[in-house]
């Protein structure tokens, strides 16, 4: 096989190793929530907070945000804000680090336009 399939072509080792264990995280609470209960509280004991998906947590409609902090926070996919933003359906801003930063109500509208949600 040439090229590698992966993809999230931007994404680091680790983002890899993150996206397979959420998978897996997502599998075992379907089949499971008990135990994929104490498996999170154990994993967050050991400061592994990361693997857990946070329900609670809702941006401000004027927040600038990453793509992968969208992806986790709104619920849709990174690939898409950037592509969104590639076909000029979203602004994309720079934050003070030079990384780019997108406005989350133009997010939010562009999901509700487009029924797009992460599976």
């Amino acid at each position: 096989m040439t090229g590698d399939p992966w993809p999230w072509p931007t994404d680091t080792q680790l983002e890899r190793a993150r996206r397979v264990a959420r998978s897996y995280r997502e599998a075992l609470e379907s089949l499971n929530p008990g135990v994929c209960e104490n498996i999170d509280r154990k994993v967050t004991e050991f400061g592994q907070e990361w693997i857990k998906p946070e329900l609670d947590m809702a941006p401000e409609a004027w927040e600038l945000l990453s793509a992968r902090d969208l992806e986790v926070m709104v619920g849709v996919p990174a690939s898409s804000v950037r592509a969104w933003a590639a076909k000029g359906r979203l602004t994309k801003r720079t934050s003070a680090d030079g990384s780019p930063v997108y406005l989350v109500e133009e997010v939010r509208d562009l999901i509700a336009e487009t029924g797009h949600r992460k599976r």
